[in-house]
């Protein structure tokens, strides 16, 4: 079966009348097999067809995205309606050789930056990096105000796996294959042991209080190519929730905010007038955040051990420092490796 073939085999479970396809996105992995799709309706683009082969949607999730999405819509988040198949659901299953596709379809929203090249977030003002907080700080009050919450936890909950085949969260693996990396290590030395053990000690004290911390479903990727953008480059709403699942509302601010705020740029810095540059992006971020989501006095808490062991164990900053390892830059890993220390000892930066 072509993937045209594919795909219309799913828009016959939705529409009467043949939809015209434009456009489609095979991002399937190897576990995984997933498919987006532009189609015109009635001679407009009018309708995204997603349909995925994955262990992590089924038709419960896919409802619960659109409730989401609905009460994102409702108050003013510009975001995509999902659109009722012809048996009144949002979310229909079929097999195709031997496989379950899922399969929703999303109302099509222009964007300045379509099909996932995204908003360049290191050409922007303080002010707009306040803006995203205050959508973000939005879209969680709103969660927690109509208490919409899930059985199943986003790909960023701390101390739960988001899949059966994980054995734990992401973080501590990436904690994990840095240690294991250099703990053998000559060039490494004492620093890999006092990361590992200000780590450790930091992730303890944040579980203390961690299930206490209030909770509830999040989109769960809140990145520049999910950004819908307005002519005049303004943020004004959100797309994709694929990956949208329960989490500790601070949580998810702090590990999205960091990776607004000092990870999606094209070039990695460590000097201090970057990072200074940087710092104030955060600190914007949040404020516009609070703006919009009060944080009481655990959350407050939560802050400084969140940033500590969420900043300095990002996936891309581990596989670079372990690249420059076996390309022999010893100088560059020690930098690294003291900078992840430094990160992990940090006063509260809010």
């Amino acid at each position: 079966m072509t993937d045209i073939e594919l795909i219309q085999s799913g828009l016959k479970l939705f529409f009467v009348q043949k939809c015209e396809i434009i456009h489609i996105i095979n991002n399937s992995r190897s576990n995984e097999k997933r498919y987006i799709s532009f189609a015109m309706a009635g001679g407009q683009l009018r309708i995204v067809i997603k349909m995925y082969s994955s262990s992590y949607v089924d038709s419960l999730r896919i409802h619960s995205w659109q409730r989401l999405a609905d009460i994102y819509w409702k108050e003013g988040v510009v975001t995509p309606q999902f659109l009722p198949s012809l048996s009144g659901k949002f979310a229909e299953a079929v097999m195709i050789e031997d496989d379950t596709f899922y399969i929703w379809v999303e109302e099509y929203i222009a964007s300045k930056y379509q099909l996932g090249r995204g908003i360049k977030l290191e050409e922007q003002s303080l002010f707009v990096f306040k803006r995203i907080g205050q959508m973000k700080g939005k879209m969680h009050r709103l969660a927690f105000e109509n208490q919409i919450k899930c059985d199943w936890v986003s790909p960023w909950r701390l101390y739960e796996p988001f899949t059966a085949e994980e054995e734990c969260d992401e973080n501590y693996t990436n904690a994990l294959w840095l240690y294991n990396s250099f703990k053998d290590t000559e060039e490494a030395g004492q620093v890999i042991e006092e990361i590992w053990s200000i780590y450790n000690s930091n992730r303890r004290k944040l579980k203390e209080f961690y299930d206490h911390l209030p909770t509830g479903q999040v989109q769960g990727d809140f990145s520049p190519a999910n950004f819908i953008v307005n002519p005049r480059n303004s943020i004004i709403g959100i797309y994709d929730y694929n990956l949208s699942g329960s989490d500790a509302f601070i949580s998810d601010c702090i590990q999205e905010g960091i990776f607004l705020a000092y990870e999606c740029y094209e070039t990695e810095w460590f000097d201090d007038e970057h990072v200074q540059a940087m710092d104030k992006r955060f600190e914007e971020y949040i404020k516009g955040y609070t703006t919009e989501y009060p944080l009481c006095d655990m959350e407050f808490k939560a802050i400084p051990l969140l940033y500590s062991i969420s900043r300095p164990i990002r996936f891309d900053k581990i596989a670079l420092t372990i690249k420059k390892y076996n390309e022999k830059k010893f100088d560059e890993v020690n930098e690294r490796l003291l900078w992840m220390r430094t990160e992990l000892n940090k006063p509260n930066i809010t």
